[in-house]
C-alpha cells in the first residue's frame, strides 16, 4: 500500500531546475480541514463539483493522450453530457455552489482539428503565442464556458451569481506540442520552469 502523507516535510533535495529545496507532496487532505463547500452547505446551499481533481490513487491527473475527450479510459470519471447545465437547472430555485474545473488549459495538450486549423491560421510574426493546439483548447473551453454564462442568463440567475474564474498558475514554457513551448509568458522574462496553467472556475448563486 502506498504511504500516505498527510503532514508535509521540508527538504533540502531538490530537482536540478529548481532553486531551492521543495516539501513533500501531500497526498490528500486531511479529514479535518474545513472546505468552503462545507461551510456554504452547512448555511444551506446545494454543492457540487464537476471537472479535474488532482487528488485519488487510480488516475490523479489529466487523461492521456487519446483520451481527453469523452469517453475516457478511467472509471473514476464518468461521463454525464451537459452535467454542469442540468446541475444549474436543476438547483435554479434555492442557494448553489458549483466548482467546474475543466481539463483545458492542462497537458497533455490535445485540442479538436478544427479548433487548431482556425489558431495555425492566425500564426504570424506580431503573436507571441505561436501553438494552435493551446489555442484550441482555450478556444474550446471559452464556448462550454460561454454555455454556462449563457444558462445563467436564460435562467435570469446572471445577476445574482458570483461567478470567481481563476487560474493556479503561469504559463508552460517546457511542453513542445506544436514544435514550441504551448505558452509564451511575456511580458515577464521567465516562470518557473515547471509551471503550467490551470482553470478553475466556481459559481454560487
Amino acid at each position: 500500500m502506498a504511504d500516505v502523507v498527510l503532514d508535509p516535510q521540508e527538504s533540502d533535495q531538490a530537482q536540478p531546475w529548481y532553486k531551492g529545496g521543495t516539501a513533500q507532496t501531500r497526498t490528500r487532505l486531511p479529514n479535518d480541514y474545513l472546505t468552503f463547500g462545507e461551510v456554504l452547505k452547512e448555511q444551506g446551499y446545494s454543492t457540487a463539483f464537476m471537472g479535474k481533481w488532482h487528488l485519488g490513487r487510480e488516475h490523479p491527473g489529466p487523461p492521456p493522450p487519446g483520451h481527453f475527450f469523452a469517453p475516457w479510459n478511467c472509471n473514476t470519471r464518468p461521463v454525464v453530457p451537459d452535467a454542469a447545465i442540468k446541475y444549474i437547472e436543476d438547483k435554479k430555485g434555492e442557494p448553489f455552489l458549483l466548482c467546474l474545473w475543466y481539463y483545458d488549459v492542462y497537458a497533455p495538450y490535445q485540442g479538436k482539428e478544427d479548433l487548431k486549423e482556425y489558431y495555425r491560421g492566425k500564426i504570424g510574426p506580431e503573436n507571441r503565442q505561436r501553438c494552435p493546439t493551446m489555442g484550441a483548447m482555450v478556444g474550446n473551453m471559452d464556448t462550454n464556458f460561454g454555455r454556462v454564462m449563457a444558462k445563467l442568463k436564460e435562467l435570469k440567475l446572471d445577476e445574482n451569481t458570483i461567478i470567481i474564474f481563476i487560474s493556479d498558475n503561469g504559463g508552460n514554457m517546457y511542453d513542445g506540442p506544436d514544435g514550441t513551448t504551448p505558452t509564451n509568458n511575456y511580458p515577464p522574462r521567465s516562470v518557473h520552469p515547471r509551471s503550467s496553467i490551470r482553470t478553475n472556475i466556481t459559481l454560487g448563486c
